[in-house]
């Protein structure tokens, strides 16, 4: 009896230690858990568009299956979602926020409404690349880049602070460009409306992804010319369209440049709070990595039209510090130049 006592004892002591060994801390951690989608503008909008589609299909691959649980957040540009992810959200792994991109940068322009530091935040991936755009109407007689350093085109925005105004700001101070603004459009689409009345001859800042989605009669008919794509690498449908940055004559045009398109690599990026823990920081980019290729969640995404060129954790990471490197008087140069760090 004593041996069998014995024997006993040892095998419970075998099944708890291979129970141990197969426990998933990670797993535990999530099951049964709402997973929050913070998402830094209101319902309807890209990002959130991007955020709800990534919510229903990132969890599938999150050991736990964890519940999705959206959140809108909207203000100031998405200042006021970053703020709370850095300064408030739990930093455990259970909430991601989705912000517009240049928010992140803020800090680099001195906003003093940006309370955080971009390099902290936990990234998970980006979603798409985006490339923006300076496109001319088909009769306004501009057919490159080119053509604006020695004529001036009169292009539509919206404000002060909308890409459709920083952009051409940027290349008429950086490259020499003669683009003159008219601003007050109540939205893009009041810009599409005006070039095709021919209040103005085109219009910079307007991503390809965009005009694909909104304007496809456009191209259809040959109604624009893309002149210049405002990134570091071509969007692989415009092959033959010159990058702007390419006209850069000397290293500090380059970097002046480089420090407002580079973030458009970044399009729809993922992040969560600084400190989580390493393993659930590897769970969710390794489950965000899954998401990307998972045929439904790809399948998804094209019948809403969702373009997605996502890009890991570990780049966005490596993007975000390359820029933060750039030095003060580029910063200095580029801020002037686009009013940048106003926060509005």
């Amino acid at each position: 009896m004593r041996i069998g006592a014995y024997l006993a004892c040892a095998l419970n002591l075998l099944c708890a230690a291979a129970g141990a060994a197969v426990a998933d801390p990670v797993a535990d951690f999530y099951h049964g858990r709402p997973l929050y989608f913070v998402v830094g503008s209101a319902a309807g909008g890209g990002y959130d568009v991007y955020a709800r589609l990534l919510s229903r299909f990132l969890v599938r691959h999150i050991a736990g299956r964890p519940v999705a649980v959206i959140q809108n957040m909207p203000g100031a540009s998405s200042l006021v979602m970053a703020n709370h992810l850095y300064n408030v959200a739990a930093r455990d792994g259970s909430v991601l926020g989705f912000a517009n991109r240049e928010v992140f940068f803020e800090p680099l322009w001195h906003n003093p409404q940006a309370r955080f530091d971009g390099r902290r935040f936990t990234w998970v991936g980006s979603m798409n690349k985006d490339v923006a755009t300076c496109v001319a109407w088909f009769t306004s007689g501009v057919h490159t880049l080119e053509e604006t350093r020695e004529r001036e085109m009169l292009l539509g925005s919206t404000s002060p602070t909308s890409s459709g105004t920083t952009l051409p700001k940027l290349l008429n101070g950086v490259l020499g460009t003669r683009f003159r603004l008219v601003l007050g459009y109540e939205a893009v689409d009041r810009i599409g409306i005006a070039m095709e009345n021919g209040e103005v001859e085109g219009t910079c800042g307007a991503t390809w992804a965009n005009i694909k989605s909104a304007r496809r009669d456009w191209l259809d008919h040959g109604k624009i010319t893309v002149i210049a794509q405002l990134a570091l690498t071509k969007h692989p449908e415009l092959p033959n369209v010159p990058l702007a940055i390419a006209a850069a004559r000397n290293d500090s045009e380059r970097q002046a440049l480089d420090l407002v398109f580079a973030p458009q690599a970044m399009g729809r990026p993922v992040a969560a709070p600084p400190g989580v823990p390493k393993d659930r920081v590897a769970a969710l980019r390794a489950a965000f990595e899954a998401t990307m290729v998972d045929a439904d969640f790809v399948a998804a995404a094209a019948q809403e039209a969702i373009e997605i060129t996502p890009m890991s954790g570990a780049e966005v990471g490596a993007t975000v510090d390359r820029l933060y490197a750039v030095p003060g008087p580029v910063v200095q140069r580029v801020k002037e130049l686009i009013g940048a760090g106003s926060g509005g």
